[in-house]
């Protein structure tokens, strides 16, 4: 028995045809011999030494190399193991496995790799057994060896069969190859629990007097508090609500899952530190770090170690369960990274121990899982996946990090390029200590996921790639390689891939089970936005597409059918929103924006560029138009066509109509004008003069507006498109009531709404009859405006248009809002507001929410009108929309003018009129002149004041505005009743209400007639005020405008109040202080006070 307290002596001799000794080929191991044996595989071929030339041979020469240094060892094995007959049968049966095999053609690899690796393992024992005491080999050691020995013989009685019977069960020896390999792992793995159990449990493998204490540091230590811990406020609430209320009943069982670098681990962290967490459980708090606990035995030592169980007896599953039931105080278990012991052979037993746990009132359990899967035995309270941070806190995360960053587009750009997840927002963070946010945009964008990583970053919470890698190399997607095929066509597209379009491949044989297991392990999910895709989130879709792209692994031709279904699928985008066909393309392509942005870019990179690539892009486009209007795809298109290309003037056609929808006026009027120049087909023309023709009239050129409309009209005529004809006559009579000329305007709409009622078109009807409301609206006959767009609003609903049915709907609020019915216009405005939601129509919610900031503003909710029009602007921006964008701003200074905050409301009022300029918009900047006028007036800087209103004038005159021209002649009377120029301010009104009435602005009259008898009043002509108001009292009435007879009850007040009746001043003052308060008009109410004050005083 003396041999095994020695080294078994070698023999010098070197195999034949080898520049190895024998045992070089094996791994060496640095510094003495451990006396505790884990056994793991080694290499038995080692790279030459550096010092060593390195000799070129050929696979046949390596493969004779490593046969014959196997079987040198075991020979020497085989000769020195009389002491231990197991490892002496173990070499003898491989021995005669290599030799029958050695001259074999087919598998030859494979059963050497095998030998090589039992060669290993069986060395290994050998001299690990050579240093133990006498009788001291653990029984584990003995039964693993005869396993392997036992294994052998199999193998060789299946080598020994006949040439013919081998060769015809060549693939079935692989596949029972593959499972002696297997079954060889799991005895080496439960070789290495069971002797881990032994050292748990007090037992030792040492040749030292003094018995060796394992370290248990690696299991029991707990993880500090998370630093930089943002944005889960919510979760932590829910979480330490849970443990609260279940603390004296049956414990919290909460699993956070997620995928890897989500921030489970933080989270848990947290909960372990938090206050709460510590009043309550004290010191029996157990962080358990399971990252290694692959198998039950290693998960129940790690939990014995971690709650000090008495393991003496060697029952480490009774002595950890007895443990935990020792008392009924309070106890947090913490199991983190459960899916190592979960996802394993062991499963079974692992439930066991769960409903065992789980079943411990006393015990609160909390445990993070990579997935969405929660481990089955335990009773799990709610608790919502882990998802990823706000871009709110990601930034926050990153600044804190990266302190010498400052907050920027660049950083939440960066930021959303990971999709926000926690891990992968905190190595950019520390990169950026050292590299600027645009050249980590640069790298992302070229290292992808292998960028995210520190260095010398071994471990998964400093290396993205090690975190995703774990759950591509878990054991069921080794057992489903179809898996990963999938999980790369997903990762290939922006949004991921549509499941119809999975559907289309052509090997989809497992497709269920292999996206099913994709979600299982938290590798991809289908977003609640879109039930027909599955993606993933960016960390994986970078690692993925960088280390498994779709071209690598395309065998079945995915590229080929994947490009198809998006040439087809752009084609669901070339039709008009009032199609049937609009909303199914609604539902196929608003999805797959940032897919269909990919796939159709891909193509157009290619050379030559193919028309059904410039095709697509049209049709994308178009479909855009529609939603939100991008010319993205188009402006690369004609980057790279020649100008006599066919399809160039379709391409600027649409990129100009595309800028005339976000405002860009200057810009859509030179390309459509181009368009023009070079399209030949006179349908196409005509409807490039039909957006132009908008163009100019948003613009308020509307001669030219007028001009082109008509050539469209006529085209469409010649044509025989009739119907697009009469939508032209539609617009032109929109054209004439813009320029106030009502009487044109309404004969035109009426000839339009004819020509469609002879066709039997009623859509075309209910064009006209919205026009008609919107008209009636503006001539302030509100019971006729109302009936009209009810009416378009029912036609709409039969085609189920619903985005006409949302424009009808905001022309009603409008209207309400008109009539001073504030919560029926806010209600009416917000159900507009919803539809333009459910449709995707960004630029209708921008609207709206303009039209909410404009009804609260006119109830003097200041900070809530701000809030409406601050998010109208941001969408505005999103679309391009710049007229909505300094429409907004210009309210905002209105606002601020309101709450005198008269330098504030003059910057914004001159970034108005600016963008206004820029956008070719005279007419909208002559309005903010209008409106920086009435601050320099309030501020008692009247003749800047004068100026700015005579500018506006001129503005107007010139682009033949004459509503807008008297309500500047309004302006400046104004202003000479402000300076007590009595006489100048009546000239002014007078002038400015002679042609109000010429234009039949009934309000405006209205209006002068109140300021008229303001001065006479002044100049106590009570019997002609009296006179003027009386009038205006009954234009109001007949118009419903309450806003306008609180003022003429006001005035009639301080008329009587003036020629001394009393009474009835006191009675109507008191009526217009309540008129007042019911429209919400607080500064108005105040001003009734004060001359019910001066009555009181008289």
């Amino acid at each position: 028995m003396s041999c095994y307290r020695r080294r078994f002596s070698r023999r010098p001799v070197t195999p034949a045809l080898s520049s190895q000794t024998p045992l070089d080929v094996l791994s060496k191991r640095q510094g003495p011999p451990s006396t505790t044996l884990v056994v793991t595989r080694t290499q038995l071929v080692s790279t030459p030494d550096s010092s060593t030339p390195a000799v070129q041979t050929s696979k046949s020469q390596q493969r004779r190399d490593i046969f014959n240094g196997v079987v040198f060892i075991l020979e020497s094995i085989n000769e020195v193991s009389d002491a231990f007959p197991p490892l002496k049968s173990a070499a003898a049966a491989l021995l005669k496995v290599l030799n029958t095999q050695k001259d074999f053609t087919q598998n030859q690899n494979g059963w050497i790799e095998y030998g090589k690796e039992i060669t290993s393992l069986l060395h290994m024992i050998e001299e690990h057994i050579s240093l133990l005491p006498e009788s001291s080999v653990p029984n584990q050691t003995t039964e693993f060896v005869k396993v392997l020995s036992d294994t052998l013989t199999e193998v060789t009685g299946l080598l020994e069969r006949g040439f013919a019977q081998r060769a015809a069960n060549v693939k079935a020896d692989k596949d029972q190859l593959a499972e002696f390999q297997a079954l060889v792992d799991r005895e080496q793995q439960k070789l290495n629990t069971s002797l881990l159990l032994r050292l748990s449990s007090g037992s030792t493998i040492s040749t030292s007097p003094e018995p060796a204490t394992p370290s248990i540091s690696s299991y029991a230590n707990i993880p500090p508090p998370p630093v930089h811990f943002y944005g889960r406020i919510d979760i932590i609430q829910g979480i330490i609500q849970a443990i609260k209320q279940k603390l004296h009943d049956r414990g919290a069982h909460l699993c956070l899952r997620g995928p890897g670098g989500i921030g489970k681990t933080a989270i848990a962290q947290f909960v372990y530190h938090h206050d709460d967490t510590q009043s309550s459980f004290g010191p029996r708090r157990y962080f358990i770090a399971c990252d290694a606990c692959n198998t039950l035995a290693l998960l129940l030592t790690a939990i014995a170690a971690a709650i000090k169980a008495d393991t003496s007896d060697g029952n480490v599953y009774d002595s950890v369960l007895a443990a935990l039931k020792s008392s009924n105080d309070p106890l947090l278990l913490i199991l983190d990274n459960a899916e190592t012991f979960w996802i394993s052979e062991e499963q079974q037993h692992v439930i066991h121990v769960l409903q065992h746990i789980s079943t411990m009132s006393h015990i609160t359990l909390i445990m993070t899982i990579r997935g969405v899967e929660k481990p089955y035995g335990v009773e799990w309270d709610h608790l919502e996946p882990v998802d990823v941070l706000t871009l709110e806190a990601a930034r926050t995360t990153f600044l804190h990090i990266a302190t010498d960053v400052k907050p920027s587009d660049s950083v939440d750009r960066l930021l959303r390029k990971v999709d926000c997840v926690p891990l992968a927002v905190t190595l950019l963070a520390r990169l950026a200590q050292t590299e600027t946010v645009e050249v980590l945009h640069d790298r992302l964008a070229e290292e992808k996921s292998s960028l995210m990583q520190v260095d010398f970053a071994d471990h998964r919470e400093q290396n993205i790639e090690l975190s995703v890698k774990v759950s591509i190399d878990a054991a069921p997607m080794r057992r489903n390689p179809g898996a990963l095929r999938f999980l790369s066509i997903i990762s290939h597209f922006p949004s991921g891939a549509s499941l119809n379009l999975l559907k289309k491949l052509r090997n989809i044989k497992g497709m269920a089970r292999a996206l099913h297991l994709l979600k299982q392990l938290s590798l991809a999910y289908i977003p609640s936005s879109s039930s027909d895709l599955i993606t993933t989130w960016a960390p994986i879709r970078l690692y993925v597409s960088h280390h498994h792209p779709l071209s690598s692994m395309d065998k079945d031709g995915d590229q080929d059918i994947i490009r198809t279904w998006y040439l087809e699928l752009a084609a669901l985008g070339d039709c008009k929103i009032q199609d049937a066909q609009f909303k199914n393309a609604l539902q196929a392509l608003t999805p797959e924006k940032a897919n269909m942005e990919y796939v159709i870019g891909s193509l157009l990179t290619r050379t030559p560029v193919t028309d059904a690539a410039v095709m697509a892009a049209l049709h994308y486009s178009r479909f855009l138009q529609n939603t939100i209007p991008s010319s993205a795809l188009l402006e690369r298109i004609i980057a790279r066509l020649p100008q006599d290309h066919r399809l160039y003037g379709s391409c600027l056609h649409s990129i100009g109509y595309i800028k005339y929808l976000q405002g860009h006026h200057s810009e859509a009027d030179q390309r459509l004008t181009e368009a023009l120049g070079l399209l030949r087909d006179d349908v196409s023309i005509a409807k490039c003069l039909h957006i132009l023709g908008n163009v100019k009239q948003e613009t308020a050129n509307y001669v030219a507006a007028d001009e082109l409309l008509l050539r469209s009209k006529k085209l469409f005529q010649d044509n025989g498109l009739l119907s697009d004809a009469a939508h032209c006559q539609l617009l032109l009579g929109v054209n004439k009531y813009l320029q106030y000329r009502w009487e044109d305007a309404e004969v035109m709409l009426e000839e339009a709404k004819a020509t469609f009622t002879s066709m039997n078109d009623e859509f075309g009807i209910a064009c006209c009859l919205q026009s008609l409301g919107d008209y009636k609206r503006l001539r302030y006959e509100y019971g006729p405006a109302e009936k009209m767009l009810n009416d378009a609003k029912k036609k709409f609903e039969h085609f189920k248009s619903n985005s006409y049915i949302a424009q009808c709907l905001r022309s009603l609020g409008e209207i309400k809002y008109m009539l001073d019915q504030y919560p029926a216009a806010h209600k009416t405005v917000d159900q507009a507001k919803s539809l333009f939601q459910q449709l995707g129509q960004v630029f209708g919610v921008a609207q709206c929410l303009q039209s909410l900031g404009n009804i609260q503003l006119m109830q003097a909710h200041y900070d809530t009108a701000e809030d409406f029009l601050s998010q109208s602007m941001s969408l505005f921006t999103k679309t391009g929309h710049l007229a909505g964008v300094a429409e907004c701003t210009q309210t905002l200074g209105d606002i601020r003018y309101q709450q005198r905050q008269y330098l504030t409301a003059k910057g914004l009022l001159e970034d108005a009129r600016k963008r206004f300029e820029e956008m070719g918009d005279q007419n909208a900047a002559a309005k903010c002149w209008v409106s920086l006028g009435d601050v320099d007036r309030d501020m008692g800087k009247y003749a800047d004041a004068e100026a700015k209103f005579e500018q506006a004038k001129g503005l107007f005159e010139k682009l033949d505005n004459l509503l807008s021209v008297a309500q500047c002649l309004q302006s400046l009377g104004e202003s000479k009743l402000k300076q007590g120029l009595y006489e100048l301010a009546e000239d002014f009104y007078q002038q400015a209400m002679k042609q109000f009435s010429e234009l039949e602005e009934q309000r405006a009259v209205a209006q002068c007639l109140v300021f008229i008898a303001d001065i006479q009043l002044s100049q106590q002509h009570e019997s002609v005020a009296k006179n003027k108001l009386e009038k205006a009292m009954l234009i109001f009435r007949e118009i419903g405008d309450n806003l306008g007879i609180a003022d003429c009850t006001f005035g009639l007040g301080k008329v009587h109040l003036a020629s001394g009746d009393m009474a009835v001043a006191r009675t109507l003052l008191l009526q217009a202080r309540d008129d007042y308060g019911t429209l919400h008009l607080q500064d108005n109410v105040a001003d009734c006070t004060n001359v019910l004050s001066q009555l009181l005083d008289n």
